[in-house]
């Protein structure tokens, strides 16, 4: 496993690419070894929070995570300049002791066709995996009530562990299982066919296939409780429920595919927020106007002991 030895290989040749490098500023995305690597080059450095190692520690419970914790800690408490990509993920990076400003600068989302759909049949697309932190099974529970109030309804289901065949696949009662497909055909089936996105997902930092069906006009559920996901359903285009009650999450569905007029105002409001919130352009204001800041202070990363 490449993690015993802290990923010491690929950390010591990013270090020299970076250090050698004309760049005068490294953003190191994730805090493990890309980040490790922009500390011991000694330039200045943005390292941006994507996950939380405490929290992906105690759900999935292995070495693996535990070795990433480790490195998460030894980069954080060496970083000088740190962002998150979100409110929530931004509040915990006290715990593996960073104490000062962190930025909030979401993940910048493409813009992308919004077409107009009808509710004749609706379609309700779920992305994950088998895993317990994904929660697909509560919008396969969900399903069951949902079909039962609109009999034409189809629930997708998209990621590994979701293939034809597999625990999930229930096609007799309007399940249809793709497993992982390539980012580009599973974009194209949002904008194309998708009418809603269920994401019953128990924690993400901030939650990009939720920015990516609203900005296709998708209006979103996802958890009230599920960490960066109330950030990005925000005010418009999606509702947040108890993803740990079947009942709620089929309620909202319900609700929001049985009124055409409705629907429509739903897939203008989803697409205009994300537009607003979190286009290329805009996010890519906040990392040069914080990479200005960076230079301007003349602060380096602390260099490896």
């Amino acid at each position: 496993m490449r993690s015993r030895d802290l990923f010491a290989k690929e950390i010591a040749y990013l270090t020299e690419v970076m250090r050698t490098s004309d760049a005068e500023i490294v953003n190191a995305h994730w805090t493990y070894e890309y980040a490790e690597a922009a500390i011991r080059s000694s330039k200045p450095a943005l390292i941006t929070m994507r996950d939380l190692g405490w929290d992906y520690l105690f759900l999935f419970g292995d070495l693996y995570r535990l070795m990433r914790l480790v490195m998460k800690y030894r980069v954080m408490l060496r970083a000088r300049h740190v962002s998150a990509v979100s409110a929530f993920a931004a509040a915990k990076a006290w715990q593996y002791g960073y104490v000062g400003k962190v930025d909030v600068i979401p993940n910048p989302i493409s813009a992308a066709a919004a077409p107009e759909k009808t509710l004749e049949r609706p379609v309700i697309v779920t992305v994950g995996n088998a895993g317990r932190v994904k929660n697909v099974a509560a919008s396969v529970a969900a399903f069951a009530v949902i079909r039962a109030a609109l009999p034409t309804a189809e629930l997708h289901l998209f990621g590994p562990g979701l293939e034809p065949g597999g625990p999930f696949d229930k096609a007799e009662s309007g399940i249809v299982c793709h497993g992982h497909v390539a980012h580009g055909e599973l974009m194209r089936f949002l904008e194309k066919a998708a009418h809603l996105l269920v994401h019953p997902a128990r924690i993400e930092t901030f939650g990009t296939i939720l920015a990516e069906a609203k900005t296709r006009g998708v209006p979103v559920i996802g958890g009230k409780n599920s960490g960066g996901v109330a950030y990005v359903v925000g005010e418009a285009g999606g509702m947040l429920v108890d993803i740990e009650r079947a009942e709620e999450i089929a309620e909202a569905a319900i609700g929001m595919l049985t009124n055409q007029n409705d629907y429509a105002a739903l897939q203008k409001a989803a697409h205009e927020d994300i537009a607003e919130r979190f286009s290329v352009e805009r996010i890519s204001c906040h990392y040069l106007q914080a990479y200005q800041r960076i230079l301007e202070n003349g602060t380096s990363t602390m260099a490896q002991p």
